[in-house]
């Protein structure tokens, strides 16, 4: 479950964090469910310190680059959201850009 911390202003998921660098991955999850929307996080990093592990060898989804942060990641919002939403079925899909850091 990811937190909203007002004192940083930023999202905190509080465990280990699954990521994938495959939009068509991403997408299937975030339209699973009988819900009529969804956000899908954008993970936008500018150096390697900022990118989670490579666990694409554990992956069960075939050729996927799944990448694994630490819990109590912060997703620090941009404030840039996708003007386009994305609609799969009758999900309406809204992307929002966060930056990742660890928690010090």
């Amino acid at each position: 479950a990811i937190w909203w911390d007002g004192t940083r202003g930023a999202l905190q998921e509080k465990s280990p964090m699954s990521t994938t660098t495959c939009l068509a991955v991403a997408l299937s999850f975030a339209s699973k469910g009988l819900t009529p929307s969804a956000v899908l996080l954008r993970l936008r990093t500018s150096t390697a310190h900022q990118r989670g592990a490579d666990i694409a060898f554990l992956s069960v989804i075939p050729k996927e680059r799944e990448l694994l942060y630490p819990p109590l990641t912060f997703l620090k919002p941009t404030g840039f959201i996708t003007d386009a939403a994305i609609k799969i079925d009758k999900c309406n899909i809204l992307v929002l850009d966060v930056e990742p850091y660890l928690s010090t």
